[in-house]
């Protein structure tokens, strides 16, 4: 059993269970077919104690040998602490992503063209969103710029302002249902983000200077480690 699962469930085919359990009764009914005479006959596991077998290998094995090895390596955990995130704001990183999504006009409902990009601020330290921009336009120095704006900046006007949208939309909930805090914000010493055009062109750099950062504290600096926001963006899809 264990070779049959080695052999046809462990492959980059990605086959189901079922699939190869079945197999594996076929290989059986055959062996018992062929058996010489006087030999006991083979007994097939259940679904179930061959379901167990498959779990006792290792997820890592079992996702690089079906998804391959970048697949294994972003499930494994991070150890350690990202360099120089101390403490709140000490570091923060910025990314986009296109969201799986699709929005329809409000007068009559008919699909909008393209789907809305997200760019986020996240605190390394405590993991906690310090802001975001959402727009149907490609991540630009805007973006970037509205999504820094809104991490810096206190959020309860921005609370306030939506909290009618809120309840415009959804009028069931209650005033204390409607009483959201967000007590995040701030100028953060390291800003943390990749190699997008937007992020390192001179539209950037000017737009973190003219900031109440200072130019010491706004430091650009590649992201060879940015995994703090790859796992954020995973665990939400």
């Amino acid at each position: 059993m264990q070779r049959l699962i080695d052999r046809r469930y462990l492959t980059s085919q990605r086959p189901t269970m079922t699939e190869v359990y079945r197999t594996l009764l076929l290989e059986i009914q055959t062996m018992n077919n062929n058996r010489a005479e006087g030999e006991p006959e083979v007994l097939a596991p259940t679904y179930q104690t061959f379901r167990r077998r498959i779990y006792q290998t290792s997820e890592r094995k079992r996702v690089s040998r079906r998804y391959g090895e970048g697949a294994a390596k972003r499930s494994d955990p991070i150890t350690g602490r990202y360099p120089g995130a101390t403490y709140p704001l000490a570091v923060v990183q910025a990314d986009h992503t296109q969201l799986d999504i699709k929005l329809v006009d409000s007068v009559h409902r008919q699909p909008m063209a393209g789907r809305p990009w997200i760019t986020l601020v996240m605190d390394v330290f405590s993991r906690v969103v310090l802001g975001f921009h959402i727009s149907l336009d490609a991540p630009s120095t805007y973006s970037v710029g509205q999504a820094l704006t809104h991490a810096i900046l206190p959020k309860t006007l921005w609370l306030a302002r939506h909290r009618e949208e809120v309840k415009r939309v959804l009028g069931d909930l209650t005033d204390e249902e409607l009483e959201i805090d967000w007590p995040c914000w701030g100028k953060p010493v390291k800003f943390m983000v990749d190699n997008g055009r937007e992020f390192w062109g001179r539209c950037s750099t000017g737009l973190v200077r003219s900031t109440p950062l200072t130019r010491s504290s706004a430091l650009f600096c590649v992201r060879n480690m940015g995994v703090i926001l790859n796992a954020f963006w995973e665990q939400s899809q």
